[in-house]
């Protein structure tokens, strides 16, 4: 990757000059790209020998280093806090530091949550894997799907989709308390973005399952999720050994697909909420009010409408998310 080919660069030119300043800067941050705590804590103890100022943006590259939830950070933080002069870095980079350094080991934590996070990655890997070829079936035995007014889903693959996707709904919690380093905001838009297909059109309007459209979205779906799931698995298991490392063409596949599959998902969405606006037209959804035994009436028109107009923006986000990400882990592959 580009932190690899960086630390290699790095390395090079202080094996050509060691006391190379900037050069030291490099390797740390290259290092703490590839979340190797042990090895940028060791880099920071050289170029504090060789008398190499570790300015703010070295406070910078420590920074992602927090995110590997193991001793090798505390290490890191640690040094980082006995060599680094506090006036050069910000109040709040150093209150992260510390935190960093005198957090208190919890190895037994770290254990229930790779197996935990194991588990359950691999359960929505064999769901999505099965809801994939389900669907991949329909499209192929009618190969003008686009063409076509109506197409059958199964009322086994609906149940099936619609119970794995209502519980990656616990993604926002592994992301909330720290399970997971995703972003809490993509995910909440795109579970919720997905949980309304389901539950608002699909699940209270059957004729919209034999929408031409429908089957082609379960599979641009599930194509999404047959890539990330897998990929969430090797790196969770990696934890416990390296040989579970992700292979290059699945990273390549997680950073790369959504170019393809995103916009894909995005429109078939825009095209079921359309067909839906005239089935909804009359649907009214009642939101109890704790206590009090009355209801809000919402017509599910309104919603429709609504993400009508938020769609462009959630695209965005989830998009924009997913380019930033591809940046970080690929570069300019």
């Amino acid at each position: 990757g580009v932190h690899s080919v960086a630390a290699q660069h790095a390395r090079s030119a202080l094996s050509a000059n060691p006391g190379d300043g900037k050069a030291h800067v490099r390797l740390v941050k290259a290092l703490c790209g590839l979340s190797d705590g042990q090895a940028a804590a060791k880099a920071f103890s050289c170029a504090k020998k060789e008398g190499v100022s570790l300015k703010q943006d070295l406070y910078q590259a420590v920074l992602h280093a927090k995110n590997v939830e193991s001793s090798r950070d505390r290490e890191v933080a640690r040094r980082m806090t006995a060599f680094t002069d506090p006036a050069k870095g910000s109040a709040s980079t150093r209150n992260t530091l510390q935190n960093m350094a005198y957090r208190p080991p919890r190895p037994w934590l770290k254990i229930i949550n790779m197996g935990y996070l194991s588990v359950y990655n691999f359960i929505q890997s064999m769901a999505w894997l099965c809801i994939f070829s389900r669907a991949a079936i329909i499209c192929l035995s009618q190969p003008s799907v686009f063409l076509s007014d109506t197409m059958q889903i199964s009322k086994s693959t609906f149940a099936l989709l619609g119970a794995f996707q209502s519980l990656a709904v616990l993604e926002a919690l592994h992301a909330q308390f720290g399970f997971t380093r995703s972003k809490i905001l993509p995910v909440l838009l795109q579970n919720g973005g997905r949980l309304l297909q389901i539950y608002l059109l699909l699940l209270r309007h059957h004729s919209l399952r034999r929408d031409c459209i429908t089957a082609p979205l379960f599979l641009f779906w599930s194509a999404v999720e047959i890539i990330r799931y897998p990929f969430y698995l090797c790196e969770t298991l990696s934890a416990f050994s390296a040989s579970f490392s992700p292979p290059s063409w699945l990273v390549w596949l997680r950073y790369s697909a959504f170019y393809v599959l995103y916009p894909l998902g995005f429109s078939s969405e825009l095209h079921l909420m359309y067909h839906g606006l005239d089935e909804a037209s009359a649907d009214v959804l009642h939101i109890p009010f704790p206590g009090t035994g009355q209801a809000f009436p919402l017509p599910i028109y309104h919603i429709l409408i609504a993400g009508f107009v938020f769609m462009p923006f959630i695209s965005y986000i989830l998009f924009g998310n997913m380019v930033a990400l591809r940046k970080k882990k690929l570069g300019n592959k």
